[in-house]
């Protein structure tokens, strides 16, 4: 990872979790600007107490359990390059949050040839309020 963090232009951290995720931008020495996007990604059964059904799909017999997984896959897809987007014009990355899915949008920076070599780090971190979010982006990019 880049550790060259007194950079120009925009030093961006996200702070993001399979529900939602911050975008927190620092311009130059300003006040960080922070951005809320839902991910869109189901997490939860749609009905309660509905039953195992499956669907014939030609010679495969898909489950909704199997139908539900392909359609968070497909949402979590949408939500990764919907991430990238808002990303186009920063010049270092932190992401940071907890799970799994800091890491998998690590991965998919470091395959977007805009955004690769910008991506300074992937850190552990719980639930934080806006402001923990704002001081933990300006304290981060503070001590490099």
């Amino acid at each position: 990872m880049n550790t060259k963090l007194n950079m120009p232009g925009k030093k961006t951290g996200i702070w993001m979790d399979q529900e939602k995720a911050y975008i927190i931008s620092i311009a130059g020495n300003q006040e960080p600007e922070i951005e809320e996007i839902s991910s869109g990604i189901e997490l939860r059964e749609r009905f309660p107490g509905e039953k195992e059904t499956a669907t014939r799909f030609g010679e495969h017999i898909v489950g909704e359990r199997e139908k539900k997984q392909r359609r968070q896959e497909h949402e979590r897809v949408r939500y990764y390059k919907n991430m990238l987007d808002h990303l186009k014009d920063a010049e270092g990355i932190f992401v940071f949050g907890p799970g799994e899915t800091k890491h998998e949008m690590a991965k998919e920076i470091k395959k977007t040839p805009m955004l690769r070599g910008k991506l300074f780090d992937v850190e552990n971190s719980e639930q934080l309020t806006v402001n923990q979010m704002k001081a933990k982006v300006k304290g981060f990019y503070a001590e490099k």
